[in-house]
């Protein structure tokens, strides 16, 4: 028996390849154009006045507050608030304590796979909000 590609087949192909390729490329967060690097080993995200990078460990969140040049601020100049909220639960108020350097909080997930998290932070009397989704380990 005879097989033969269409050109369809062949450019889906492509572009999955390209896909797979670009993501595990993307993912690494070093020298990609528009990704903001890692520099604790977490997911950094930019905010307005200030950027975040978070790290999930099972139930608990830990925050690093930074400038945008990638440089730690002083966890005591700046103040963060946030929530957690499960697809189809209640939204829960995140109490965060800072600790060397670093904001830290336990989330519930109660029964649910993933929380939708919302930080709001404040640097020299200015705001920045963040999203994100938080998984079980």
């Amino acid at each position: 028996m005879k097989h033969s590609m269409t050109s369809t087949t062949i450019a889906g192909l492509i572009t999955l390849a390209s896909l797979f390729t670009f993501n595990s490329w993307a993912h690494e967060g070093h020298s990609v154009p528009g990704v903001l690097p890692s520099t604790h080993g977490g997911t950094a995200i930019g905010g307005k006045e200030i950027n975040i990078e978070y790290i999930t460990n099972d139930k608990e969140l830990t925050i690093y507050a930074l400038s945008h040049d990638g440089k730690d601020l002083p966890v005591e100049k700046v103040k963060i608030s946030g929530t957690a909220k499960a697809p189809k639960g209640k939204t829960e108020i995140l109490l965060f304590k800072s600790n060397n350097g670093v904001f830290s909080t336990l989330v519930d997930f109660k029964k649910n796979h993933r929380v939708e998290i919302n930080i709001a932070t404040e640097f020299n009397q200015r705001k920045s909000e963040f999203h994100f989704q938080m998984e079980k380990q």
